[in-house]
């Protein structure tokens, strides 16, 4: 009788340490940097405040004024999506291919958000 109990914990053992532990999905956190949106030939800097990234949804950043961008649909390391929205009014401004949109985007902070603020000519304004 103990081995046919010790063979039914072991598999809700397993489940259990299935469901507690993380899945690939979209980790978001708070950023610090800066982001600049240009919008034909015209831009500005903002603070970064939010990133998210995905295996399947892209990466996805966010200005401390409601600016958001991110890429997703990969095809041989390039982007083959982008979506631009201003959230405070929850209005998609663009969606489609990053080559097409009139929206463009930089950002920096630190090694996984487009490299230090040091190095780009636009943040030390």
């Amino acid at each position: 009788m103990k081995t046919s109990s010790q063979l039914l914990i072991s598999p809700v053992i397993c489940g259990l340490t299935l469901l507690v532990s993380p899945s690939a999905q979209a980790g978001c956190g708070p950023a610090e940097g800066l982001m600049q949106i240009c919008y034909k030939g015209r831009c500005e800097v903002q603070k970064l405040v939010r990133q998210c990234s995905s295996v399947v949804a892209g990466n996805h950043y966010e200005s401390d004024r409601g600016w958001f961008y991110g890429y997703s649909e990969y095809i041989g390391g390039y982007a083959t999506q982008m979506v631009v929205r201003f959230t405070p009014h929850d209005k998609v401004l663009y969606e489609g291919d990053p080559d097409e949109s009139p929206y463009k985007f930089d950002i920096c902070g630190g090694r996984f958000t487009g490299g230090p603020c040091s190095s780009k000519k636009w943040a030390k304004q």
